[in-house]
């Protein structure tokens, strides 16, 4: 890793208290600096996406969900339910936290009685989607699940516009061309205003709609400093293959452009307003995206490094890469060893949407055998409650520098996870 100062123009997280004065930043600092970048078969070379492009794009979005900033309250809960691509998606969602607006991403996995439930508690009555790629039924099961009940639930539904309104320039947009910025706000948000709905996922009962403040997400952006932010060149992250709804994605597509000025390489877009569907990532074409895009590194998911660790050529690209990160689940011992042998630079990111990211990125190499064991931020205040056992139940506290989503502890001081964790025998 090379310490010395990056060419790019990077934001004070002390003054930087939303992704949209983030992306600002940016705009107006490094204007040509890619944000995503994707290939298309039709082309040799990839397609890149810089700053102005994507915050004209997130502006065209605000545009078409709250005209000239009028008609709905500061603050109101817009769901997104969408099977599009990841350059749309995330366009999406910060464009409507542009219009003043708080998204609420949720999957389009779940039944529509749990999507109308988890509107119904946030008080979201506008929902943003796409009705002709959904899975079938989906979209007239959520319209009959909102006509349940003596007056049913009142809901503004928009279809999502097409790639052509939000990127009408797509890689070509220049300076010169026309756009019509989105008026700002009248004040900027307090950092404890909610900034995000994220949805948890669900695997111990119904999934709950947790709130995540602009101070959080700053919070959650502060981990892998100075890591991330002294790497020269910058890092380009494939996070192809990563639920767009989930935190994981918004950490990585949003938190780390905006507060990073790294990039991400991306599948491709695709008209899904005509009823095109987004390429599926199978393992054969996350790999091939990330060679085109000239990733330099990979945040992926365990199920898709085990299969790639049977090839001798994924591996070699796993090892060309300079930091590959796994998350979501849990690695097996003999496979992750295996691929730290054939030299990847193998690390695992833990965290919630409870408590956010809570380890450090580990991006210099030499570090890579204890690929299993998680280096805790120092920014987090956390307690290891004994199991008795070896194993210790890890308590995330709210602190200055960290605070959690969801207090669940008797004394109401931080959140219990459930996870259970063995001290390193040779670390502390």
């Amino acid at each position: 890793m090379n310490n010395e100062k990056p060419q790019i123009s990077l934001s004070s997280l002390n003054e930087t208290i939303t992704v949209s004065q983030g992306f600002d930043f940016h705009y107006k600092h490094n204007a040509e600096e890619p944000v995503y970048v994707f290939s298309d078969k039709d082309s040799d070379e990839p397609t890149t996406v810089n700053y102005r492009e994507f915050v004209r794009a997130c502006d065209r979005v605000a545009h078409f969900v709250r005209p000239g900033r009028s008609g709905a309250i500061d603050g109101q809960v817009v769901g997104i339910v969408l099977v599009t691509d990841a350059l749309q998606y995330q366009a999406i969602l910060v464009g409507v936290m542009r219009a003043g607006l708080v998204p609420f991403p949720i999957s389009h996995r779940l039944p529509p009685e749990v999507i109308v439930h988890l509107l119904r508690i946030t008080s979201s009555h506008h929902l943003i989607t796409t009705p002709t790629t959904l899975p079938a039924g989906l979209f007239d099961g959520i319209r009959q699940e909102l006509n349940q009940g003596e007056n049913g639930y009142e809901l503004q539904i928009q279809e999502m516009p097409a790639l052509n309104y939000i990127y009408p320039k797509l890689g070509n947009e220049k300076a010169s061309d026309s756009f019509e910025p989105y008026p700002p706000p009248s004040q900027i948000p307090s950092p404890n205003d909610i900034a995000v709905f994220l949805h948890s996922s669900g695997s111990t009962g119904l999934p709950k709609a947790i709130p995540q403040t602009h101070k959080r997400l700053c919070q959650w952006a502060i981990v892998g400093i100075p890591e991330l932010r002294l790497n020269d060149p910058r890092l380009r992250y494939s996070a192809i293959g990563l639920p767009l709804f989930h935190i994981i994605c918004f950490f990585v597509c949003i938190l780390k452009p905006a507060f990073h000025g790294l990039s991400i390489s991306i599948f491709p877009p695709v008209d899904t307003a005509s009823g095109a569907q987004p390429p599926i990532p199978t393992p054969k074409a996350i790999l091939e995206h990330a060679k085109c895009t000239q990733a330099t590194g990979l945040v992926t998911i365990p199920v898709f490094l085990q299969i790639w660790g049977h090839l001798k050529e994924d591996v070699d690209f796993l090892a060309s890469l300079e930091h590959v990160i796994v998350t979501g689940g849990i690695l097996s011992t003999k496979t992750g060893n295996a691929l730290v042998e054939a030299g990847v630079n193998l690390d695992s990111m833990y965290g919630s949407t409870e408590i956010g990211p809570a380890c450090r990125f580990r991006v210099q190499r030499g570090r890579e055998k204890d690929w299993e064991w998680s280096e805790m931020t120092p920014c987090i205040d956390f307690e290891w409650v004994s199991q008795g056992d070896g194993t210790y139940e890890c308590h995330v506290l709210n602190s200055e520098t960290h605070e959690v989503a969801v207090l669940n502890r008797s004394d109401k001081r931080g959140y219990a996870t459930s996870d259970l964790f063995v001290q390193t025998p040779n670390k502390q």
